[in-house]
């Protein structure tokens, strides 16, 4: 099933149709929301999950992690970087001993 997806989201995102700019924006929108520079899908899923709402990606980002495989694409929006050494406040936060609530919460801010 997630193999599946897989080649829906390269085939559609090859396109660049309609369907492939929606996905683009949803990707783009995970990567928001996890809050992070690195492609989101590149990430271990484990440890930043708890940043990502429910979304299509999602568990094919879990997918991903299971078999060790990402993908990349390079036109895909990433968070960037406004000072050499910033750091991510979802990278910080990810370190910390607290529940996921807390954790997902600070993330949010």
């Amino acid at each position: 099933m997630e193999t599946q997806k897989i080649e829906m989201i390269l085939g559609f995102m090859r396109k660049r149709d309609k369907i492939g700019s929606l996905l683009g924006i949803a990707l783009g929108c995970l990567q928001q929301v996890v809050g992070t520079s690195i492609p989101v899908l590149q990430l271990n899923y484990q440890k930043f999950h708890m940043f990502s709402t429910a979304s299509w990606l999602k568990p094919l980002w879990e997918f991903l992690h299971d078999i060790e495989g990402d993908i990349v694409f390079p036109k895909a929006w990433t968070s960037p970087k406004t000072f050499r050494n910033d750091v991510n406040i979802s990278k910080i936060v990810q370190t910390w001993n607290t529940s996921d609530d807390i954790k997902y919460t600070t993330n949010m801010c």
